[in-house]
């Protein structure tokens, strides 16, 4: 009776300890999830203000692949006061999920295409700007530009590149049709 009694007490005991794990693994969830309600309010603030779509229409039109001489700064004034900007939005956003201080699965599934698109439109840009930092700055200066927003890019490329975002917004559950919606109506 001794061994029974002795066996049921480890067996609580785990049961307690197993119990208590995943409260403060909860606890943990709940609590990052308040802290990246901040990054992510003010994310979505930015995203939907008009001077960062501009910035990203102008990039998308404006950028003809050749790169400026001087970096970001050769670019012509629209071009240039774009690029930084929404390269600077996008470095954010790298840090941001590098970080681990917002999922990257919300980010992704809601701007990945347009974040690519850009990226794209920029890279011989952004090379010729660490081309240029590279050259000019002091030795033990660090060269790099926009280390975060290509993080956020490798990221989109290891999910699944253009396969990427429809798996994130099936994987954190929202919901498609499965139709295009000019080919079935709803009535």
């Amino acid at each position: 009776m001794a061994v029974v009694i002795g066996f049921l007490s480890v067996l609580i005991a785990l049961s307690a300890v197993a119990v208590a794990v995943w409260q403060v693994d909860q606890s943990a969830k709940n609590v990052k999830k308040s802290n990246s309600l901040p990054a992510l309010s003010e994310v979505s603030q930015e995203w939907r203000s008009p001077e960062l779509r501009a910035s990203c229409v102008r990039l998308l039109a404006g950028l003809d692949g050749r790169p400026a001489d001087g970096g970001f700064d050769g670019l012509p004034d629209d071009l240039r006061d774009s690029a930084y900007e929404w390269s600077f939005f996008c470095e954010y956003l790298g840090m941001l999920i590098a970080s681990d201080l917002v999922p990257e699965e919300l980010i992704i599934s809601f701007m990945g295409t347009q974040i690519m698109q850009v990226w794209h439109a920029l890279t011989p840009h952004i090379l010729s700007e660490r081309r240029l930092r590279a050259g000019t700055l002091e030795p033990d200066t660090p060269a790099d530009f926009l280390p975060h927003y290509e993080h956020l890019v490798a990221r989109i490329v290891e999910l699944g590149g253009r396969s990427a975002t429809p798996r994130l917004r099936r994987r954190i559950g929202i919901r498609a049709l499965g139709w295009p919606l000019e080919e079935k109506p709803i009535s």
